[in-house]
């Protein structure tokens, strides 16, 4: 190894030092905790005010795409302009808001009534499937009745057993045979 390469070897390995590494992490710039009250300062005011509404308004936009929200946004600024957004149109939204403030109702309660009436309506459709396969005639009738009407009524049958034996096979129930 000649004495040039160990030399130029030797000058890179000392130009580096830990030291300036940690004295460019901490020149970075660290977002700190911003104390919230009137900012004093009218120009830096204006120009807080108008980042932070685009912002906001870009956080509405975001959440009606991704989450198929229905959103509407007013904002006045201190100067008294309107800026809005809605993803439908703001009069509908306002209208649906209104509605509901009226009718005093929250959104537990709603949910709840809704699972209480599917609840009810599969119930119903039940009773009347059973209904409708009491008001036909009974088995010792069928022997009198011509072949279709056995095969469609003994069908009707086996699906009434197959039906009121949830969660077992076929197997498990009784056969009409």
């Amino acid at each position: 190894m000649s004495s040039t390469s160990l030399f130029s070897s030797f000058y890179f390995c000392e130009t580096w030092t830990p030291a300036e590494e940690e004295e460019e992490e901490e020149a970075e710039m660290v977002r700190g905790k911003t104390e919230i009250k009137r900012i004093e300062n009218a120009t830096s005011r204006q120009v807080t005010f108008s980042k932070r509404r685009n912002g906001l308004l870009k956080k509405a936009f975001e959440l009606s795409v991704l989450c198929d929200a229905e959103v509407a946004l007013i904002v006045f600024s201190p100067r008294g302009k309107l800026y809005e957004f809605s993803s439908t149109s703001m009069q509908k939204t306002i209208n649906r808001y209104r509605m509901h403030a009226k009718s005093g109702i929250n959104n537990n309660e709603v949910t709840e009534q809704n699972i209480q009436e599917q609840t009810l309506e599969k119930e119903n459709t039940l009773l009347q499937e059973k209904c409708k396969l009491q008001s036909q005639p009974p088995l010792a009738d069928l022997e009198e009745a011509d072949p279709d009407e056995q095969d469609g009524q003994h069908n009707e049958v086996e699906t009434e057993l197959y039906i009121g034996c949830p969660g077992r096979g076929r197997i498990n129930c009784m056969s009409p045979s």
